[in-house]
């Protein structure tokens, strides 16, 4: 068998995994590239934050002068960024992207340990925070009052000079050498009482406390159980009757007549009885020519009659008695009575039906036992008297100043030696 497959086949096969091969280097190049720019930017951000701390670290060492210091070991003194701001002693801090650190959150802690210090600083920004802690202590190199420690300069500090030593010799690199004078520690005088208080209050070194106990009358709160009563509540539309809670609903029927009675008028009940005939005489006519036929309403009654002859033409002349008929029957009343149960009402017959339903109590509230009223138990305040010892309390305080020391160029510094200053 022969194949089909042909050269031109292969050039484009060829050229097809070219193209391949060349789209994605260029993709891994880009994505290369893009991730070395991120690489920058976020060291770039990390730079800008350490910066900030360093300009932050400066500033404290410039606030914290001696007169700043803690004085106790394990008592601290903080300074936000924003009063740093205030004391001028470092411009206003941003990140990467220009924008304000938060002044009010971030802040400086300096806290003393023995002769060293610890400052803590913390620096919030708007997507990035850090903290670092630095030991510091009054080294004689140091530019202002505390610093870190370099270990490529020498604490230089000379004692006092020998008494077989000239006090008007000088040493030698005089510039190089610094004088070490220290103030004891020392308390202060007590101060005067406080006025007396019930708070109690713990003697120590700094403080001193005179107590004093005195019976006095105290009101002591108490808690005792109340009974709220209410009243019983009915259903809607029901009243209170008899300490039952009921409801009337009235039914209506009409009067009844009995036998061939029949109302006519509310309570009236009235019976026609059977007619009877009635004939009113109203004339007697004379010579008449003609008996009448008697009708429903009248009826002629023959009375005589005579042959007359009048012109060759004879005939019966007629007497009778006109009377008219009417009926009349007699008409029976009684009263009508009601149906058993009901009551007369106007023109009809009523009866009131009670329906009941069972009272309830207000939210809150049970019932009594005998069912007449409602109650619960609230709490009500009260107070009793009783006599106690109460004890008293005043005292007066004085502060510890802690041994200070100070560095000099002179070993006569008048000035320090004024401030109580002794040369180490």
């Amino acid at each position: 068998m022969y194949s089909n497959y042909s050269d031109d086949d292969e050039k484009r096969i060829n050229w097809l995994n070219l193209f391949i091969k060349v789209a994605i280097i260029v993709i891994l190049a880009i994505m290369f590239v893009w991730f070395i720019s991120l690489i920058g930017r976020n060291g770039n951000g990390k730079k800008k934050l350490d910066e900030n701390i360093i300009l932050m670290k400066e500033a404290g060492k410039k606030y914290f002068t001696e007169e700043k210091l803690p004085e106790l070991s394990g008592t601290s003194e903080k300074i936000t960024l924003n009063e740093l701001y205030n004391e001028k002693l470092i411009n206003t801090l941003k990140d990467k992207k220009g924008r304000l650190c938060d002044g009010n959150k971030s802040y400086i802690i300096l806290t003393k340990y023995n002769d060293n210090y610890n400052m803590k600083i913390y620096l919030k920004c708007p997507k990035e925070e850090k903290t670092t802690t630095i030991t510091m202590k009054k080294y004689s190199y140091c530019e202002y009052t505390i610093c870190e420690k370099d270990s490529n300069k020498k604490d230089e500090i000379i004692n006092k000079p020998s008494s077989s030593s000239s006090s008007s010799s000088k040493p030698s690199s005089a510039t190089n050498i610094k004088y070490k004078y220290i103030k004891p520690g020392y308390y202060t005088e007590w101060s005067t009482f406080s006025a007396w208080t019930t708070n109690k209050v713990e003697a120590s070194n700094t403080v001193k406390v005179e107590t004093k106990v005195q019976t006095t009358t105290k009101e002591i709160p108490t808690t005792i159980k109340e009974m709220q009563k209410a009243n019983l509540i009915c259903p809607t539309g029901y009243s209170k009757e008899s300490g039952k809670c009921v409801k009337y609903t009235t039914y209506y029927e009409n009067p009844i007549c009995s036998g061939d009675y029949i109302s006519r008028d509310g309570f009236t009940c009235t019976y026609n009885g059977p007619s009877e005939k009635v004939e009113t005489y109203v004339s007697t006519t004379k010579d008449s020519y003609k008996l009448p036929d008697n009708t429903n309403d009248y009826r002629y009654e023959y009375v005589s009659s005579r042959y007359v002859c009048t012109n060759g033409t004879c005939r019966f002349l007629y007497t009778y008695k006109t009377y008219k008929i009417t009926y009349k029957s007699t008409t029976y009343t009684k009263e009508a009575t009601c149906p058993s149960g009901y009551n007369k009402s106007g023109s009809k017959c009523s009866k009131s039906v009670a329906n009941y339903q069972n009272s309830f109590c207000p939210d809150g509230y049970s019932m009594s036992d005998d069912k007449t009223y409602c109650y619960k138990y609230v709490d009500k305040q009260g107070s009793s008297l009783e006599k106690v010892n109460v004890t008293y309390y005043r005292y007066a305080t004085r502060k510890y100043i802690e041994e200070s020391i100070k560095y000099s160029k002179s070993n006569n510094d008048q000035e320090l030696l004024k401030q109580g200053y002794k040369l180490a």
